[in-house]
Formats: C-alpha cells, structure tokens, sequence
C-alpha cells in the first residue's frame, strides 16, 4: 500500500479520519479556504509528517476552470505551523486557520496545481501548504477527502477526533465540557 510506504509504518498503525466529500458549487467561496496546512485542523499527530491527506474528484476531471487545489512546493519542510482559527460570523461557512503570506513569502514563488482526472488521487503531507482554488465552471466540483495518520508514531494523539457542536450545553452533555 502506497500510503504505508509513504510513513513508513505497517498498515496495521494506520488510522482513517475525517473522511468526507466536499461539495464546491460554482462561483461560491464561501467555504474557499486560503493557504493553510491540514495540520492546523487535524491534529491526530503533532507533526504533519506523520500524516496523509488524500483528495480525489469522484464525478468528473478537475480542469483548471473548476478550481484543482493548489499547493506551494516545498512548502511542507517548514513544518507545522501552529495558526489560530479565525471565527466566522456566517455559519454557513467554514471556520478558517490562514497562514500569513509574511511567514511563506519564498514559497509563493512556486503556486502549483494539477488537472486532476477522476479516479486519481492525490497525496500530500498534511505540512504542504496549500489552498482552495476557485470553481469558475458552471459545474459542483465534487471530491473526496480523508487522511491517514501514523498511530505508531510517539507524537499520536488518539481521541482527539472529538465533534465539537456550537451548542454549549450539547458539549457538557456529549463530552462533559
């Protein structure tokens, strides 16, 4: 399995989480998230290089016009940036960790991004930094995503895939706090 190569570990420590399909209609960023590392949200492990992100279009090729993810290369030997979450006043749009443009600046130099077709699947480490592009298409872009994590490694932190509702009186009742 690529993914157990990948980290270097047996596909008996490898987790599954957040697996979802993301729906982005044309023209509509609310949910649009600027650069970012999916090791700001997903803290399964403290350091990103011990995890996988995987996209991948389920119906259709993301062309160019459909807005594929882009990414600066390189970009995950930083390392885990730790980012504060910036609340939103929509709910109907994602909560978003942004990365300030100051701390990549040499790394803007090098936007990428593949026309992905569907049946790929992309892999990244959870460090590269990287973005939403924009559906200028007339068509939902639909894809899946999912990311593994090292449970072997000593930087795992199991349980922390913990639902948090808006609600807090849900969460004392759920959770205890």
């Amino acid at each position: 399995m690529v993914i157990e190569q990948l980290l270097n570990v047996p596909k008996d420590f490898l987790t599954l989480t957040d697996v979802g399909i993301r729906l982005d209609a044309p023209n509509d960023n609310r949910n649009s998230l600027e650069w970012h590392q999916d090791s700001s949200y997903y803290r399964q492990n403290d350091s990103g290089i011990n995890g996988i992100v995987v996209w991948s279009p389920l119906i259709q090729n993301i062309s160019k016009k459909m807005g594929p993810l882009e990414f600066l290369k390189k970009s995950h030997k930083i390392g885990t940036l730790m980012t504060l979450k910036n609340k939103s006043k929509n709910k109907l749009s994602s909560r978003k960790i942004s990365i300030n443009e100051n701390k990549i600046k040499k790394y803007l130099k090098n936007i990428e991004f593949y026309k992905i077709n569907q049946g790929d699947v992309l892999l990244m480490n959870l460090d590269m930094i990287h973005r939403s592009g924009k559906n200028f298409s007339n068509k939902f872009r639909i894809t899946l995503l999912a990311r593994y994590h090292n449970s072997k490694s000593n930087d795992f932190n199991p349980g922390v895939n913990l639902y948090k509702y808006d609600n807090k009186k849900i969460n004392k009742k759920i959770h205890g706090f």
